[in-house]
């Protein structure tokens, strides 16, 4: 059996997010400014989407130094199965019994490991109503509800993928559930 397996979140990382977040709640004001401008009737459209700017990068934002302040590993992978931590809405924890097979999605220029679940359903149900809503539109997107990007971590998609393998492998020996993409 491989050894436990703990990959921090990458505090480079994190704080490039945190950055970048800032920068585009900052941005909400000069929003705001040009809506006002032009009048009351584009200014609540302009309101509109600096509410959707500050709601979305501000949690952005939140989680970045939530993960920085955090002594938590992004990713546990063990003999048990494998828990997910490394974004804002994580899937959590699925067990290698409950895994059918993996693959790499390629959503524009990120890779994402799509770990899908024999009963997705049956996974979904067990999340909090707003995460099972996110969670199934990964679905739709790239086949799985428990997707890993490598965004936030210290390491690139093929090596945590030789990780992974070799802990699934090893949970099912007899069982191959993996499939490899063509490079």
């Amino acid at each position: 059996m491989p050894e436990d397996v703990f990959i921090p979140i990458s505090k480079f990382k994190m704080i490039l997010i945190a950055v970048g977040a800032l920068m585009f709640v900052a941005g909400a004001g000069p929003l705001l400014i040009i809506g006002w401008s032009q009048g009351m009737g584009q200014f609540l459209g302009w309101l509109a989407f600096a509410i959707i700017d500050i709601a979305f990068f501000g949690a952005a934002f939140w989680f970045a130094v939530s993960r920085l302040a955090a002594d938590s590993p992004a990713l546990r992978i063990n003999a048990a199965g494998i828990e997910d931590r490394s974004t804002l809405i994580s899937p959590g924890f699925i067990a290698w019994e409950d895994l059918a097979s993996w693959h790499i999605a390629q959503v524009g220029f990120q890779g994402m490991l799509c770990l899908v679940p024999v009963d997705s359903g049956a996974f979904l149900a067990k999340q909090s109503p707003f995460k099972r809503f996110v969670l199934a539109r990964n679905v739709g997107l790239v086949g799985s509800p428990f997707v890993i990007s490598t965004v936030s971590l210290p390491i690139n998609i093929q090596a945590l993928v030789i990780v992974i393998d070799a802990h699934m492998q090893s949970a099912h020996p007899n069982h191959v559930r993996t499939v490899i993409p063509p490079d």
